[in-house]
């Protein structure tokens, strides 16, 4: 039984760095979005497709991989709520624009949840990464949680 436990830790490790990692994706596409902002206000106003399908693809794609790495990870209900609150708002984030002409109040949301997408996405890296640094730490020298 010992082995087997230990090659089922070791797992466990190896999915709480991939979602470390893709926690990490996230907030570089994030930033890599504020940047295609500021490109197609000052640079050359094509650029703003470039900012939509990016979008796209960091606020489903990412995620999906953050939420399969997540499960994997043995996360507890504390984290999990906190996770699902940050799925919830990646996941609405490429449509509250396209309320602009039917809901123009919600549609202006927009910035508002990206600027809580990067506040959630910080809390989830912190704790991504303290999950990380505890396991890699001897039981004895663990800080408390």
């Amino acid at each position: 039984m010992g082995r087997a436990h230990g090659a089922g830790l070791t797992v466990v490790r190896w999915f709480r760095y991939a979602y470390l990692g893709s926690l990490l994706l996230f907030l570089a596409g994030l930033v890599f979005q504020v940047y295609l902002v500021g490109q197609s206000l000052f640079v050359d106003p094509r650029d703003w497709g470039v900012h939509v399908e990016w979008g796209w693809m960091v606020a489903h794609g990412l995620p999906l991989l953050i939420l399969i790495s997540a499960a994997l990870s043995r996360l507890d209900r504390r984290r999990w709520f906190v996770l699902v609150v940050f799925l919830v708002s990646a996941g609405i984030q490429p449509f509250l624009p396209q309320l602009r002409d039917t809901n123009p109040t919600l549609a202006a949301l927009h910035p508002i949840n990206a600027l809580l997408l990067v506040g959630l996405t910080l809390w989830l890296l912190q704790d991504a990464w303290h999950l990380v640094r505890v396991q890699a730490l001897p039981s004895s020298t663990a800080p408390p949680s």
